[in-house]
């Protein structure tokens, strides 16, 4: 018997005010999958991360793990799926380490609920995996830029839900921390749960992801492991730029190039 997939999204139409920002969206995503959502600026991978997570009104069906997400209170939502926004805005001196403790909300029950052994364990286990234990008696609204996107993505760790959503985790971190936030979604997929994220790094998503969804201007145009999505010519049409791609020994290479668009006068 085929295992029900862990999320299913029928998006006939997703829009911002009057303006329709996705259209045609069909896909659905099995655990120990990691999968890239590429697109130009614009394109609505923001959007989509948004409708999936049950943030924005949108015409059609999420469910995640088997639940309309649109049914789902707070804590059922946050039980199901965990949520990295692209702004890292920490607006309160917060220590790290509460900061990533909120994401053990959906666990908790009443306000006054003190953390179990069991939520110490996987607050500290995603501050070790985002490199910030050093961090953790500091005030996350005095971190650097990159430091306070680690800390919001270990937050999102320690919820354990079985669907991560993260829009553009990787952008601001430095080559190492981003290649060791890939290996962590890599662990988080071995674990049976999986991985949703937006990049711009195309590099990164042929490197680690094990299936890329292209977005342009709101519909998909292709959807499958990296090498068949990210052919030059899908690259040339989307982005407007040039790209050398080869497979190597580790797996696909992409180098962008060159702008093929003509530059403002």
């Amino acid at each position: 018997m085929k295992q029900q997939a862990l999320l299913q999204v029928s998006l006939p139409q997703v829009s911002l005010g009057p303006r329709v920002v996705l259209k045609d969206i069909t896909f659905s995503v099995g655990a120990g999958e990691i999968v890239g959502l590429l697109g130009p600026n614009g394109a609505g991978k923001s959007t989509l991360l948004r409708a999936i997570c049950g943030l924005i009104a949108f015409h059609g069906k999420v469910t995640i793990d088997g639940s309309d997400v649109t049914a789902l209170r707070g804590r059922e939502r946050a039980a199901k799926v965990a949520y990295v926004a692209q702004e890292h805005d920490v607006a309160w001196p917060i220590k790290v380490a509460e900061l990533v403790a909120l994401g053990r909300t959906s666990t908790q029950t009443g306000l006054s609920a003190r953390l179990s052994d069991k939520d110490r364990r996987a607050v500290q286990d995603a501050m070790r995996l985002m490199d910030i234990t050093e961090l953790s008696s500091r005030p996350a609204n005095a971190l650097s830029g990159g430091e306070k996107a680690r800390a919001l993505i270990a937050r999102a760790l320690a919820q354990e839900a079985p669907l991560l959503l993260a829009d553009e985790p990787a952008a601001g971190l430095d080559p190492a921390h981003q290649i060791n936030l890939m290996k962590t979604f890599r662990t988080v997929a071995a674990d049976g749960r999986a991985v949703m994220l937006s990049m711009h790094d195309l590099g990164l998503a042929a490197r680690w992801c094990t299936r890329l969804i292209l977005l342009d201007r709101g519909a998909i145009v292709a959807d499958g492991p990296p090498e068949a999505v990210l052919q030059p010519g899908n690259i040339n049409k989307v982005y407007g730029v040039s790209a050398h791609v080869a497979t190597v020994d580790d797996g696909l290479v992409v180098q962008v190039l060159d702008s093929l668009r003509e530059r403002p006068a």
